[in-house]
């Protein structure tokens, strides 16, 4: 875009480097240093009429803001600069046609630019914002299906908790009916030693009274014995 421009001046530099100064106004805003504005801007010449200086001015503006390549909008500034020159009076008329056309295509030029720039950083700041966004919602969802996993998790382990206790619950009755059963178990062996030990000292007190009922068996009939014998003498002595 700029070497188009730099082509335009110096296409147009038989008219601007002619002996007739040009105007001050036009003079200062050359080598005023230029700051992005709109196409109206630049002031026109004075032999232009309201409407003229408009259109040109618009036309310049939309060609500045739809060159994207420095092809179709310089044709439609080259063909705004045409017919401007040729509606001019003397050299001093062209020089300040030229100059304001050429200011009023910077000026649009940068406007347009400007404009881009803006377009641009908000686009960008629309898809960083955009990605933020995505990032944060991918982070949510992470965090969503981590909050459910963990929420399955816990439910899972009440519901082992829940039988762990009914697990317990169940132990400790058995538990009770197995002590209940060694007690009881304990008293009847207690039972059984003490009967046992009756039995055999019962066993033993038999034997020694068959003993003594032998004893006496052996006696009396001993003494039986002695006394048919003293009988059985003394029958035979008569």
């Amino acid at each position: 875009m700029a070497a188009i421009i730099a082509s335009r001046k110096r296409s147009a530099s038989p008219f601007l480097d002619e002996a007739f100064p040009a105007p001050p106004h036009l003079a200062n805003k050359r080598v005023r240093r230029f700051t992005p504005c709109a196409a109206v801007v630049a002031s026109p010449p004075p032999q232009q009429s309201s409407s003229s200086r408009e259109a040109a001015a618009s036309r310049i503006s939309r060609a500045a803001a739809t060159d994207n390549n420095g092809a179709g909008g310089m044709d439609e500034c080259a063909a705004v600069l045409v017919e401007q020159m040729a509606t001019a009076n003397d050299l001093a008329d062209a020089k300040s046609i030229a100059s304001w056309i050429l200011a009023l295509f910077k000026d649009a030029v940068a406007a347009a630019a400007a404009t881009r720039e803006e377009n641009d950083a908000a686009l960008k700041t629309s898809s960083s914002a955009t990605e933020s966004a995505a990032a944060v919602k991918e982070e949510n969802d992470s965090l969503k299906a981590h909050a459910a996993q963990s929420s399955a998790e816990i439910a899972k382990l009440r519901e082992e908790v829940a039988a762990t206790k009914a697990q317990a619950a169940a132990l400790e009755r058995d538990n009770a009916v197995l002590k209940r059963g060694v007690v009881l178990l304990h008293a009847r062996r207690q039972e059984e030693a003490a009967s046992s030990s009756e039995m055999v000292m019962m066993k033993k007190k038999v034997a020694e009274l068959e003993m003594a009922n032998y004893a006496l068996t052996i006696r009396l009939r001993d003494a039986d014995t002695c006394r048919f014998r003293a009988f059985h003498n003394n029958a035979f002595n008569i």
